[in-house]
């Protein structure tokens, strides 16, 4: 839905599927998988109540909505002692502002 070869998209929300998983999450089992549900559910919500709509740039919008996820994500994981933590810094570059005939990154939903 969202690659177009191979994919190391996990998960993303958007308001026409909701929330959707990559088939191979093991959330049953897996810490990692259900932050990844975590994350896209934080995403539903921001949604919901129009969390940083006010934003008049979309890329600060987009910014803020996955700062947002990542940030409640690397808590869920620090309370059940996994390692693992997600950069937030590290997702800036992919909304870049758009230039003179530079379509720029056009995120279609907030995750």
């Amino acid at each position: 839905m969202v690659c177009r070869g191979p994919c190391q998209v996990r998960g993303f929300y958007t308001r026409e599927n909701g929330v959707v998983l990559n088939e191979t999450l093991d959330l049953a089992h897996d810490t990692t998988a259900r932050s990844v549900l975590l994350h896209e559910l934080v995403h539903y919500v921001q949604q919901l109540n129009g969390k940083f709509e006010k934003l008049p740039d979309r890329c600060d919008r987009w910014f803020a909505r996955e700062y947002e996820a990542y940030e409640i994500q690397n808590a869920y994981l620090r309370t059940q002692g996994s390692a693992l933590r997600f950069d937030t810094e590290s997702v800036r570059h992919l909304c870049r502002k758009e230039e003179p005939g530079d379509a720029g990154f056009d995120p279609r939903s907030p995750g």
